[in-house]
């Protein structure tokens, strides 16, 4: 079978999956996404200026999302290659349902939405990062925790959101 998208991945992701980000060579992995989370959460909130619990669920989503990646080992994601996104997906879906129904509440489904949105934008990072050094992966999920206490600070300093 050959592949007019470019992709000859086992797992059927399209082309853009199955090679590293060109955008920021030089920086490095965590604060590449650091500013790309952080970049994405401001555009949503000059999108939405009145309120700041929307952009803290983006990037609270994108930084769970690679702090997940930054767990799994290289050979456990062979393993799970082939469903990769739908075991993020489901990790991402039950903790925002969980912390929107118990900690964070009261339940909103838009904030479970934006919190999905975070974690689909940092989908594009997992390849990359799973193929890490170990250093790599463990400094990214120090900078996955900081940018979910970041993003918990911002929406509740402000107050500004859902009530």
């Amino acid at each position: 079978m050959t592949s007019t998208s470019g992709n000859d991945s086992p797992s059927g992701h399209g082309g853009s999956r199955s090679r590293p980000l060109a955008v920021g060579r030089g920086i490095p992995f965590a604060w590449r996404w650091l500013i790309l989370l952080t970049v994405t959460g401001l555009v949503v909130q000059l999108s939405l200026p009145f309120r700041h619990d929307q952009p803290a669920h983006l990037v609270a989503g994108g930084a769970l999302v690679l702090f997940v990646t930054a767990a799994i080992s290289p050979e456990r994601f062979q393993r799970f290659e082939p469903v990769l996104d739908l075991w993020i997906f489901s990790v991402v879906l039950g903790v925002s349902c969980v912390t929107e129904a118990t900690v964070l509440g009261p339940f909103d489904i838009v904030d479970i939405s934006f919190t999905l949105a975070g974690a689909f934008v940092a989908l594009a990072g997992v390849p990359e990062l799973v193929r890490m050094s170990a250093t790599t992966r463990r400094s990214t999920a120090w900078m996955c925790i900081g940018l979910a206490a970041g993003a918990l600070a911002y929406r509740y300093v402000l107050g500004i959101g859902a009530r």
